[in-house]
Order: C-alpha cells, then structure tokens, then sequence
C-alpha cells in the first residue's frame, strides 16, 4: 500500500507544485494511527482507515506532504465540497486555515487524501509542553489554554459568516433524540436522564434558533495548530454535517474535548472537567484566567450573553452525542465498551447535578466543584517565566549561551525558596517585574 501511494505522488509531483521534482531517491513515509484505533503497524501500512502518513524527503525532517486513508463511502465529490469550502474559508477569513487538498485517487478498496502539509506544534503537544513539559508553569499553562481557545473561538467566529441555509432552525429534537439514544446505550442512565432532565433541557433549546454554517468538523485538539489551523477537516457530507450542528453545536464539541483532554487532567488535582467547564462557564469573578478564556470562546460562538442554564442545555445535548458516537464506535470490543458506559454514566450523573443545582438556584459551592490546579506538578524546573514556549521552541535547535542557563537556573531555585517559605506577595510580584524587564530586554 505505501508503495502504491508513493508512486501515486512521485507521478504528481510536477501537477501539485510540492517540491517534489528536485528531489532523489524515495521518500521516508511517517505513519499516525487514529488515536481511537489499536492496530499493529502492519495493518496500518496495509491501508488501515484513519491511517494518516506524513511523507518527508531523504534528507528532511520537515513533511511534504500528508495523505490520509479514508472509508470508502466518501466520494471525490465530497471531497470536492470540502475542499470549497474551507477555500472559501480561506478567503473569507484571509488566513490559511485549511491546508490544500491536492488530489485523491482510490487505492486497494480505499480512498486515499493528499494534504498540503503544515508545520509547527499541534494544540496537544503545545499544551502538554505547558503542563509536564520543563518550562511548565501556571503562568504558561493558562498563557497557553487563553491564546488556544482566542485562535479557536476567531476561526468558529469567521465561519459563522460562511451561512449553509437561509432559515434557522432549533437543536431541541436532535438533542432530545441524542439523549434518548444513550439512555437506550446505557439504561443506567434512566435514573439520571429522567424526564425532567429532558423536559427543562429541552425548554432551554426551545429558546435559541441557530444558523447552519460552515463549521469545523474535528474535535480532536491534536488537529489544531497556532493561529487556528485546522487539518484532517473532510466529510462524507459536509452540508448535512452543519445542518445536524447548527450554531455553536459544532464548537461546543471541539471545547468539551479540549477540557477532556489528558493535559488538563494533569494540570488539576481531583480533576472533574464537566464541573471545571462549569465553574467557566457560571458568570463569577473575571480575575480567573481560565474563566475569562472560556466566556471569551463562547462569546465568539454566539453564547457569550445567554444563560448559564441555555448554555448548559447545549453541553448536555452535545455530551449526549459524543458519548453514543464514542460507545457505537466500540460496539466490537465489550471491554472498552463497559468502560464508556461507565465514564459516560458518571458524566451524566455530574451534568444533572450541575442543571439541577442551577435550575433551584444552588449557591456557586453547592453547585459546581470549583476546580483546584494541581501547583506542585505545574512547579517546572523553569517555571513563571513569560515566554510559554521560550525553551520549547525558539531554541529548540540552538544552545542557549552559558550566562543564559546559569541565570535561569538561579532563577529557578529561588523560585523554589520562595515557595517554601510561604513568602510569595510583595517579593514575588517585584521579583516579577525585574524578569518581565529582563525579557524584554532579552
């Protein structure tokens, strides 16, 4: 399969205008299983769908491009619908969201996507850098959730203007229906998601009529990159993709996968993330940076002034989707399946208690359990600096000079002492200063 691939663009190299014509030898193929699959290697070089492989020259460490091997449902002209609308998108926005399609070409049974290839650190490895990496911090990891949510919530906002329809349209049935099916994918759940779960849910939905647009279609983080690029963005049916997540049902999927995501878990202790989602989303003091990030990306979505209580609906009917997609998926593994039921049961039990404790109007401790980071972790060998990726990428290739590594050292230490001393106020705030002055400087 990899060989029939390689050819396939060794004989389009001239066509697609990648580089490619200069280049001897063969290329060095890079395989990226889907990250919900567990395949050996062989499979996955055989044409494994999901399989996405990046294809670098003999002496670069840098892609030329990435194909992707997709089912064989999807058609060239989906495909082709996809890649006019995100160029549509490009355009709109005057930024270069989505990567170029070049071409497809039906190998062994399975379609097969060539991308243009993007470059840089996704949103996973950025924030994973952030909370276990050497400059992890709590400065830089709320540096880093802020600028990643800002990126996402500007491209959601930009393609609010891309319309799919004239007429508006509610979400109410397709979530009730969600919510429905996963009680019948879980009947644990019937004790939980009872009718008057439903019934306030749905009188919330009732409320809103949503536009259906253009929006993005992945939820997996590892698909986004600084500036809000996207890959890994084509469907089967893109339009009636948007008509089933009109408005911010889309982007709600992206942020209840953000907060899943295991480098948020590692950031907070005891962490529970549908009562971390919503302690941000409960109007409250601005002061949290987590919070301010959150409002700010359901501002750009078309939530910003809406209830807690509406916003809250919505979660539910997407969590509700999520969690019947995630267990149908499985359905081959009884294992893996279990183990969804159980997790997604739990999170149902958390969602009610949070609707309910709004609904009577619970004051915020009862309501929400407010979420506590996890400082000891996030206490990196370089942290409270201000620069999030100062060691992690800028220099990634080049040694810092001698006086540089002493410094910082230094710096950490007395961090360190500082903190176990309890003795963080006035010395650290002017402490601070003296860094942010030498950064600028620097």
């Amino acid at each position: 399969m990899l060989d029939v691939i390689q050819n396939h663009i060794l004989e389009n190299r001239a066509a697609w205008n990648i580089g490619l014509p200069g280049i001897k030898g063969r290329l060095r193929p890079m395989l990226r299983a889907n990250p919900e699959l567990d395949r050996p290697v062989r499979e996955l070089a055989s044409g494994q769908v999901g399989t996405v492989i990046f294809w670098f020259a003999p002496d670069s460490n840098c892609p030329l491009l990435v194909s992707k091997i997709m089912g064989s449902t999807i058609t060239p002209k989906a495909i082709a619908e996809c890649a006019e609308l995100q160029q549509t998108a490009n355009r709109r926005l005057r930024q270069h969201i989505f990567p170029q399609i070049y071409g497809t070409k039906e190998i062994g049974g399975v379609r097969v996507i060539f991308f243009e290839a993007i470059e840089g650190p996704n949103f996973e490895i950025q924030l994973a850098r952030a909370v276990s990496g050497p400059e992890r911090s709590i400065r830089s990891f709320h540096r880093v959730v802020t600028q990643q949510l800002r990126d996402l919530g500007g491209v959601l906002r930009g393609l609010r203007g891309i319309s799919l329809a004239v007429e508006r349209v509610t979400w109410t049935r397709s979530a009730t229906n969600h919510a429905q099916r996963f009680i019948a994918l879980c009947p644990e759940a019937r004790s939980v998601v009872d009718d008057g779960c439903l019934s306030s849910m749905a009188r919330s939905l009732d409320t809103q009529t949503l536009e259906v647009h253009f929006t993005l279609t992945e939820d997996h983080i590892a698909n986004y990159l600084p500036g809000g690029r996207a890959v890994d963005q084509v469907v089967s049916d893109i339009r009636e993709l948007c008509t089933d997540w009109p408005g911010p049902v889309g982007a709600l999927r992206i942020l209840l996968a953000y907060f899943r995501a295991s480098a948020m878990r590692e950031a907070f202790l005891d962490y529970s993330w549908l009562d971390t989602l919503a302690y941000c989303i409960d109007k409250g003091p601005n002061s949290d940076p987590l919070r301010m990030a959150v409002r700010a990306f359901l501002e750009d979505v078309g939530l910003g002034t809406d209830e807690r209580e509406t916003v809250w609906a919505f979660v539910m009917g997407v969590y509700f989707m999520r969690a019947c997609q995630e267990i149908e998926f499985h359905a081959d593994s009884p294992s893996v399946t279990e183990r969804l039921r159980r997790e997604f049961l739990e999170g149902a039990v958390t969602l009610e208690r949070i609707r309910s404790a709004w609904q009577r109007r619970a004051p915020a401790r009862q309501a929400v359990i407010a979420p506590k980071l996890n400082h000891h972790h996030l206490d990196g060998e370089f942290a409270n600096r201000m620069e999030t990726t100062f060691y992690a990428e800028r220099y990634e290739e080049t040694a810092l000079p001698r006086w540089v590594r002493h410094a910082v050292a230094l710096h950490a230490r007395f961090a360190q002492l500082m903190r176990r001393a309890g003795i963080l106020g006035a010395v650290r705030s002017v402490y601070g200063a003296i860094l942010d002055f030498i950064d600028r400087r620097t």
